[in-house]
């Protein structure tokens, strides 16, 4: 996945697409256009070969991650392609990114439990979550790594694999590779361009098997739309 910020030159960007998820594999695709012709139709290719058109700028759609052979905890990138046709003029070309993770059985528990509270900010910038991880008695888990996501309010990402000690602190052992402690973003991370950051753990068994946890230490919300200026009614 590509560096692409949200930078001033693709605010002004006569077509954009902003991406909203939903779910594990769900998405709302906006189109953000700005122009003066009217756009009669918007054909939209969702990256995994399925394609819609639409007379609205607004679209959702589902991965199904059982057909794209994810396996559980595999992140798996589709790149969307927006063509906005309008009624003069040759038509626009927008690209974002949707990221999703594989999800182990349903009928499959858990290895590990894992709570995590909700960010909040520091006094000195930035945002703090707690993390407790419990590993079940009869098993235990190494941690190795942790992958950090970060989304872009227009749909793409930039990811990054950190030895897990440099950004999850340990407050508390608590056996079988469990722990209490917390995780930081920093303000520079979170930048304005910024929608949300995806942290993933990554460890193993003592069979061998991987083990992931996942959860998000930020999320911006989006600013609300300003009222439209109402202007004063005619004197008489």
């Amino acid at each position: 996945m590509r560096r692409c910020g949200e930078q001033e030159t693709q605010r002004n960007e006569p077509l954009r697409i902003a991406a909203t998820q939903g779910g594990q594999a769900s998405f709302t695709f906006q189109a953000l256009y700005q122009g003066s012709a009217r756009v009669v139709a918007y054909a939209w290719d969702f990256g995994n070969g399925a394609v819609s058109t639409t007379s609205e700028p607004r679209v959702e759609y589902s991965y199904a991650t059982d057909l794209q052979g994810l396996g559980p905890q595999e992140v798996k990138s589709f790149t969307v392609r927006l063509q906005a046709r309008l009624d003069r003029g040759g038509p626009l070309e927008a690209t974002a990114f949707a990221l999703i993770r594989g999800q182990p059985p349903s009928d499959t528990p858990p290895p590990v439990d894992l709570r995590v509270s909700r960010w909040r900010p520091l006094p000195e910038g930035g945002w703090r979550s707690d993390v407790v991880v419990r590993v079940p008695e009869g098993t235990a888990v190494t941690w190795e790594r942790l992958e950090r996501i970060s989304l872009h309010w227009d749909g793409q990402a930039d990811t990054s694999m950190r030895p897990w000690r440099e950004v999850l602190q340990v407050e508390e052992a608590l056996g079988n590779g469990g722990f209490r402690g917390y995780v930081t973003v920093s303000a520079s991370e979170a930048s304005p361009g910024i929608k949300q950051i995806l942290d993933s753990l990554y460890g193993h068994d003592a069979a061998g098997q991987e083990v992931v946890v996942s959860w998000s230490p930020f999320k911006r919300e989006p600013a609300p739309e300003q009222p439209g200026r109402v202007e004063p009614p005619p004197r008489k």
